[in-house]
């Protein structure tokens, strides 16, 4: 029976910090809100209502703008740079392309090497996995393809 009570009260105190928290404040800034926007159209004029809404976008928009060209002058910046180093590195690294592809080659052929009898292996055993676990008789093949069927 505590339990509960106590599950109870926590649940309430939780409810009521919600309250303060969360919904109170934004209730305020909610009625705030309405308050101004009817105070300014009740206090100014159309035209001067327009005015007051464009200071205010530019208010909003100015701090968005320069926020927002910091970043693109570094990626335009980069991007130059970039070009500029794109069209010096060829000529200076043509060995090392010519060396890294060399190894690309020869770890590749060392992969098929090594993961060839592995996948033989496994072949072997879902095929027998296959004879065995069948409860129905089934056409069965004499053995399984070879992994280097499809290479010749």
């Amino acid at each position: 029976m505590s339990m509960k009570r106590s599950r109870d009260t926590a649940f309430a105190k939780h409810q009521r910090e919600m309250a303060q928290q969360v919904y109170l404040p934004l209730a305020i800034t909610v009625l705030v809100l309405i308050l101004v926007m009817v105070g300014i159209v009740i206090a100014l004029k159309p035209y001067q209502i327009g005015t007051v809404s464009a200071f205010m976008s530019l208010l909003v928009l100015i701090p968005a703008v320069i926020v927002c060209l910091v970043p693109y002058a570094l990626l335009v910046a980069l991007a130059a740079l970039l070009s500029k180093f794109n069209r010096w590195l060829p000529g200076r690294f043509v060995y090392v392309l010519s060396a890294v592809h060399s190894v690309n080659v020869a770890i590749y052929q060392l992969a098929r090497r090594v993961a060839s009898p592995i996948i033989w292996i496994h072949q072997r055993y879902a095929w027998l996995e296959h004879v065995v676990s069948s409860r129905i008789p089934k056409s069965v093949p004499l053995l399984p393809r070879s992994v280097n069927e499809n290479e010749q």
